[in-house]
């Protein structure tokens, strides 16, 4: 496997991020994968900006089978990632999202973090980690929690080294940057009398040179504090100083994981931490004193008890040994790391895209249901979204258990429960199932709503399951968003029971040869053509004009603009019969309609009983929907 790494900034820097990355690429290389190295620029967003065209020189995605992307270098990562996903997966690397490591960034970094976000697969460090991103909107199948090892440095137990000096010591290793805590640390160290104490300090100096200023400024003003400032250090140097250490403290106020907590555990030492992110979950209670991020007097507090109370950090360190066993070592994070990129190596760029519209659909979601009035009330009353043509179509469906694809927000998919199936409603759209969910619940009526995309819950789902059905269906604007004919009617025929049949009514592809004018400007559609759609899943409830809300309709959201991308595929209809054919199911009706149920897709089109929309007048009568009966045999 080739892989592509793509990081910036000074890779041999000791912080955890960068020796993640050393301590994994390294074990995958003697695993046998080729992992390139790819670093356009410094760490900062001006470099990282003026290199955005260098990087495209540097990194050509048909080369490798995985890119791997640092979040770190989101900006000038951000302009390429959609493209090079086109071509190869691409896994995101997620230590921590910089504007929630830095709140203050949340705007400027929300342009750059979109298209991270939308990678294939996001590798996070810390089931915290994890959290974020699903609350970002990343589908929880497109995480990996794979945390650091604690053994570079130490194997074997063993606590802290007995000495002869008498001094008690605590051992602080984190850059000097605001987050760390460092200030707090010193603030508090000063607080008290330290007498037969000191305090070390590992780590970068450097990099922000204000703050460090103000640690120094501290430092110089109590020269009886006994502070050892060391800076950063070799790991013979760092292994040294946990063995001689009595105590970790590290008032970190965020931490992506905190690779030196668990170190600090493994030599055996008791730890002061912070109350922040992951770092609680990492640490345990029982070897860990826990305080208030940024509290200087409790980190005072916690200083004088460790301080004084040999047996308290005696019954501590034995605490982290024991949930030191616990933690991940360096060799199963690489195990976890390669699973992580078999998993997408190979996969169809058609995932991809299958991702992005599940992200456009999310976006528009709320702008759909906010124009439907009351519909749990009107389903409720006896009220059905169904039209015509679909009842006819399905025949008699009292007492069979009823599939529905692309179910969106549930309202057909309750409307069949109440004609007495028993439905399962299944779509890509995290905000469409949540609404349907809710809707079922207020509407009083009984169906299972499942989140996923039609390919994998075929796959998973129905097919690993042994799921079977007595009825498949699917209805207005589901062909279009299908880029594998062929495994979509394979799916739906390996889940209907003998004898069961599949019904479908979609918009005639026929009409997408016409722009909103009813003037003729493209050819028929087919093969599957991918059509990208900048403006993202549009607001066609708003845009109906009632004939999606025959609930009735409210004003809702205007103006809606999705911010989420998406792409169509323009099958025609004979691929469709034919993908239906192969599949082993009998078409037993095909229909052709002049008219749209619901939705008016040119300029000008005349609604008639029903809310069937027709073409303007004086425009010759072209079919504008399909339906397909298609039965598989007993």
């Amino acid at each position: 496997m080739r892989v592509a790494f793509t990081t910036i900034g000074d890779t041999a820097r000791l912080t955890g991020g960068y020796l993640y990355h050393a301590e994994v690429f390294a074990r995958l290389r003697e695993m046998g994968l080729e992992i390139e190295e790819i670093v356009p620029c410094g760490a900062s967003p001006e470099e990282q900006e003026r290199a955005v065209d260098r990087l495209s020189h540097l990194l050509d995605p048909s080369s490798f089978d995985v890119i791997v992307v640092d979040a770190l270098a989101r900006i000038v990562c951000a302009p390429r990632l959609d493209r090079w996903r086109e071509e190869c997966p691409v896994v995101a690397m997620v230590h921590e999202l910089p504007r929630v490591a830095d709140p203050e960034s949340e705007t400027r970094e929300h342009e750059f973090e979109k298209p991270l976000l939308r990678s294939d697969l996001l590798v996070c460090v810390s089931e915290h980690g994890r959290s974020i991103l699903e609350d970002r909107g990343v589908s929880a199948a497109c995480i990996r929690v794979v945390p650091p090892g604690f053994d570079r440095l130490f194997v074997g137990g063993g606590g802290p080294t007995v000495r002869d000096d008498g001094l008690v010591r605590a051992l602080c290793v984190g850059q000097w940057i605001p987050r760390k805590g460092i200030l707090d640390l010193i603030h508090a160290w000063t607080k008290g009398e330290r007498s037969g104490a000191t305090l070390d300090l590992i780590g970068e100096s450097d990099a922000d040179p204000e703050y460090a200023a103000a640690i120094r400024e501290v430092i110089a003003a109590a020269p009886d504090a006994s502070i050892s400032v060391r800076g950063p250090v070799d790991d013979a140097a760092l292994a040294q100083a946990y063995a001689e250490a009595d105590l970790f403290v590290l008032p970190s106020r965020y931490e992506g994981y905190g690779i030196v907590f668990a170190e600090a555990l493994a030599h055996g030492l008791p730890l002061i931490a912070c109350d922040a992110g992951p770092v609680p979950e990492l640490v345990g209670e029982e070897a860990t004193r826990i305080v208030p991020a940024g509290d200087v007097d409790a980190i005072s507090e916690s200083l004088d008890l460790l301080l004084r109370d040999s047996a308290l950090r005696s019954r501590m360190s034995e605490s982290a040994r024991r949930h030191s066993e616990k933690l991940q070592r360096w060799d199963a994070t690489a195990a976890r790391f390669l699973d992580a990129l078999r998993q997408v190596a190979g996969r169809s760029p058609d995932r991809n895209l299958r991702e992005q519209n599940r992200l456009s659909w999310n976006a528009v979601a709320a702008a759909h249901d906010s124009h439907r009035r009351n519909l749990a009330g009107f389903l409720r009353r006896g009220g059905s979204t169904l039209f015509p043509e679909e009842r006819s179509l399905l025949g008699h469906i009292g007492g069979e258990k009823l599939l529905h694809l692309q179910c969106n927000s549930g309202g057909d998919t309750l409307s069949l429960a109440r004609l007495g199936a028993t439905v399962t409603g299944v779509d890509i759209s995290d905000a469409a199932i949540s609404t349907a969910r809710k809707l079922s619940e207020e509407a009083g009526i009984s169906a299972d709503f499942e989140r996923a995309d039609v390919y994998d819950w075929f796959e998973t789902t129905a097919r690993a399951g042994g799921r079977r059905f007595d009825i498949v269906f699917a209805s207005y604007g589901v062909v279009c968003w299908l880029p594998d004919l062929e495994a979509w009617a394979e799916g739906i025929s390996a889940v209907l029971e003998p004898g069961g049949r599949f019904v479908l009514v979609d918009f005639h592809p026929a009409a997408d040869m016409f722009d909103d004018s009813f003037r003729l400007v493209s050819g028929y559609p087919s093969g599957g053509e991918k059509l990208p759609l900048e403006e993202g899943v549009g607001d066609y409830v708003g845009e109906s004009g009632g004939g999606l809300t025959p609930a009735g309709s409210s004003e809702g959201a205007r103006g809606f603009e999705n911010p989420e991308p998406a792409h169509l595929f323009r099958w025609g209809l004979g691929e469709v019969v034919t993908a239906l054919a192969e599949a082993g199911l009998r078409i037993t009706a095909l229909e052709e309609y002049p008219y749209s149920n619901g939705e008016r897709h040119f300029a000008g089109m005349r609604e008639r009983t029903g809310r069937r929309m027709f073409p303007p007048e004086g425009v010759p009568s072209v079919p504008l929907m399909y339906g397909i009966r298609a039965e598989k045999s007993l």
